[in-house]
């Protein structure tokens, strides 16, 4: 992206919750709230917003994170109290004992050339939080599933809390996983209710919370329970599902799967939509069921913003295989910071898993920093998008999503976009990208008119995560999760971009570099990957073509640390050259 930038003037917007080794990227920096746009300055003149205090800069947290923490925490203060507030009574802690135990634990995909996971054995004792990491296809998201018996084990190779994982019906009230699987079905979670269906978050919380009373369940402590949930996580219960955002979504499901205390939590990839606040109450709350409930946590990810001195425990996977698992005090020499990393501001826990995952796939050091393909040259600075004036909202909604919006971007800029959920962030790279219709002159793509004027379908893409939630037909139509390869999908897409005329060099060079910085393997089937190794391919069957303008929303969410370097790289050298 950075390559897109600085080599062929891509003008591009992306809009995250994850600031892991951002810094140095964004020309500009743009923040919502509310749907009124704060500010858009270059970074430069930011400053004393990116100044990050001694306090967090000891705790290791980077310093985009902080400064977006900062921001969102003047906006938001009662987050100020959540983020360290004395939570309910519970029960104590049992005393420490065995949680998880896996013993030579081998598995793998019907139909696969090889095992998803070898020989893994180890231990994982009640009050322990772990977090695991690994780049996408090492077997975590695999793990996870057996742990919570999402696949059928010889009795005895996986035991949580003394019971047999997949066997013993006496773990489905013991033991929670929840994952980023909503997203790609109807997501039905709590009480059955589907996720994206019109119904209020209240209608959905109380009718749990009143199942889970006529079980059996103390009733004061639900209730007690669903009101520290629903502040922690910001719920408003007037919220209809199949409106709010991706990430007002998500503390809904989080909300319902967390109401029933549980004794193992297995947590994939479950903060990916949550902005900075949440995503900080959210392990808040894990940190004092642990602490006080004795529960055994593995929490999964590639986000490590404010993750420094949450973790009891590291586990690493490579390829399927245990690295370790080991306490996070005896990692001082893996969580060292280099200087010059530490000069750049970027946290202490993503520096760590970057090295961790360079050593184990050196490629990604050239690749990090190598010489791009031949490009055009940028064009002269010029107006890439204009806003004059935008209101708008959704029909039926009680106020507008976004308020009086003015702004324009030049060619070449790379504009990083902050805010907290539902400020309005996808709402306006929608209108951007022409999903729905407006004025014409209010909002302007390279001097055309957003979803009226055809001619910006081939000079402007928008990416955004709504592919998960999809059948997802992405570049020549073809489905993303059906039994393709990524070289049928790849080379079907580069041929019909030839025959629409499109230099078949720039074409094929194009293709091959995205798919070294992606580390794609062309013989990936798309129904059997990761979500991270299906995110690649996405990825580059809508940077296969090049544009003008790219709209990013949330499209590294899956990626591991050096997918995502890679990317970032590949797009500062579009928006320069």
């Amino acid at each position: 992206l950075r390559e897109e930038s600085e080599q062929r003037g891509v003008c591009t917007i992306y809009c995250t919750h994850i600031f892991d080794g951002l810094d140095g990227w964004p020309t500009h920096i743009a923040a919502l709230n509310n749907g009124k746009l704060l500010f858009c300055e270059p970074t430069e003149n930011l400053g004393k917003m990116l100044d990050t205090p001694a306090e967090m800069r000891a705790r290791g947290w980077g310093r985009l994170f902080c400064a977006v923490q900062r921001m969102l925490l003047e906006a938001m203060p009662r987050y100020s109290s959540l983020l360290s507030s004395t939570p309910q009574p519970s029960p104590a802690p049992p005393d420490a004992a065995v949680a998880i135990s896996v013993r030579n634990l081998s598995w793998g995909y019907g139909g696969a050339s090889r095992a998803a996971l070898h020989d893994m054995s180890f231990e994982l004792s009640r009050g322990w939080r772990v977090l695991l990491v690994g780049a996408n296809g090492a077997g975590k998201t695999t793990l996870l599933k057996l742990l919570g018996g999402k696949h059928m084990l010889p009795q005895g190779t996986v035991q949580l809390l003394g019971y047999n994982a997949f066997h013993d019906t006496e773990l489905n009230t013991l033991v929670s996983i929840l994952s980023g699987d909503w997203t790609r079905q109807v997501a039905c979670v709590g009480n059955g209710v589907p996720f994206q269906a019109d119904f209020s978050v209240g209608f959905m919380a109380n009718s749990f919370a009143e199942a889970l009373i006529r079980d059996g369940m103390d009733a004061q402590l639900v209730r007690s329970r669903l009101a520290r949930l629903t502040e922690l996580l910001d719920l408003n219960m007037e919220w209809r599902l199949h409106k709010v955002s991706d990430g007002q979504r998500r503390r809904a499901q989080l909300l319902l799967k967390l109401l029933r205390p549980s004794q193992v939590l297995l947590l994939d990839e479950v903060t990916t939509d949550l902005d900075v606040l949440s995503r900080q109450a959210l392990l808040q709350f894990l940190r004092e069921e642990s602490e006080q409930r004795g529960v055994c946590t593995i929490y999964c990810t590639h986000i490590f913003d404010g993750l420094d001195g949450w973790p009891t425990h590291i586990a690493a996977l490579n390829n399927g295989k245990l690295l370790f698992c080991e306490p996070t005090e005896n990692l001082g020499k893996m969580l060292d910071t280099p200087a010059e990393m530490r000069a750049r501001g970027w946290g202490r826990l993503f520096c760590a898993v970057q090295r961790m995952l360079l050593e184990a796939m050196p490629r990604y050091s050239s690749l990090l920093s190598s010489t791009p393909q031949p490009s055009p040259a940028p064009p002269d600075a010029a107006v890439a998008i204009s806003v004059r004036n935008l209101s708008w909202g959704y029909g039926g909604a009680s106020r507008a999503a976004l308020h009086d919006m003015s702004f324009e971007l030049s060619r070449g800029w790379r504009v990083l976009l902050v805010g907290a959920n539902g400020a309005g962030k996808t709402t306006l790279l929608k209108l951007l990208g022409g999903k729905h219709m407006l004025p014409q002159g209010t909002v302007q793509l390279l001097g055309y008119n957003a979803f009226h004027d055809t001619e910006l379908n081939t000079l402007v893409s928008i990416l955004s995560g709504d592919w998960t939630r999809q059948v997802a037909c992405v570049g020549n139509g073809v489905p993303f999760q059906a039994d393709f390869s990524v070289g049928f999908m790849a080379n079907s897409f580069a041929e019909a971009l030839i025959r629409d005329g499109m230099d078949a060099q720039l074409v094929r060079s194009r293709l091959a570099r995205l798919t070294e910085l992606l580390d794609l393997n062309m013989e990936w089937r798309l129904h059997k990957v990761s979500d991270g190794q299906r995110r690649r391919a996405q990825l580059l069957l809508k940077l296969l073509r090049p544009s003008q303008v790219l709209l990013l929303d949330e499209v590294t969410t899956d990626l591991d640390v050096l997918s995502r370097q890679a990317l970032l790289q590949f797009l500062r050298e579009e928006s320069e050259q």
